[in-house]
């Protein structure tokens, strides 16, 4: 009976002492994941990098990869509010690269980069991106339970200006807010893609 017990013990012992293993292990990866987390985020938060402001400046920003490749050098422009600009040049020249860099993405070891504060602003990727979600959640993204907000009468008019107003009559969606949209990237052709 002792001897019973005693195994029984050991093995529950062993139990723990697996389980405290696997707990470590998955709290040394959590523990890292959050190191990392906080040097990107002094790295954002650099005030010799980034300043907020009205307008996108670059002030002599040089743009490299991730690997240190040398895009652009000295790099400085303004665009003001109510301003556009547009930027053209071939692959791999660094146009996207400057978007990645605006945005923090990328960093910059020289140079500075004035921008709106992120609550007032809003990168349009190359390649649209649907939420999965009704179409109310398209409309409204990136706001989080701002669907439950917009009429009826809203959405018509937003999608009437984008030519779209047809979604809502399609037959099968009995309200816009139960139309589920999954893998519609794929049973879409390009041209309605980009008017999404």
């Amino acid at each position: 009976m002792l001897f019973t017990q005693v195994v029984l013990a050991a093995l529950k012992g062993s139990r723990a002492l697996s389980n405290y293993n696997k707990l470590r292990s998955e709290s040394g990866r959590i523990y890292e994941l959050v190191q990392v987390l906080n040097r990107i985020s002094k790295r954002n938060e650099n005030p010799d990098t980034f300043r907020k402001g009205d307008s996108i400046e670059f002030e002599n920003v040089d743009i490299k990869t991730p690997t240190g490749n040398l895009l652009v050098k000295s790099l400085s422009f303004d665009v003001g509010t109510e301003s556009s600009l547009l930027l053209t040049g071939h692959n791999g020249a660094g146009k996207s690269s400057i978007f990645r860099t605006l945005a923090g993405l990328w960093k910059i070891d020289q140079g500075t980069i004035m921008k709106p504060p992120t609550s007032s602003t809003f990168y349009l990727p190359q390649k649209p991106y649907n939420v999965v979600g009704t179409l109310v959640d398209q409309i409204t993204y990136p706001e989080e339970g701002g669907s439950r907000d917009v009429s009826q009468e809203t959405l018509r008019n937003i999608l009437s200006q984008v030519e779209l107003e047809y979604l809502l009559d399609r037959p099968g969606v009995r309200g816009v807010r139960t139309h589920i949209l999954k893998n519609v990237t794929n049973t879409r052709t390009p041209t309605l893609e980009h008017r999404y």
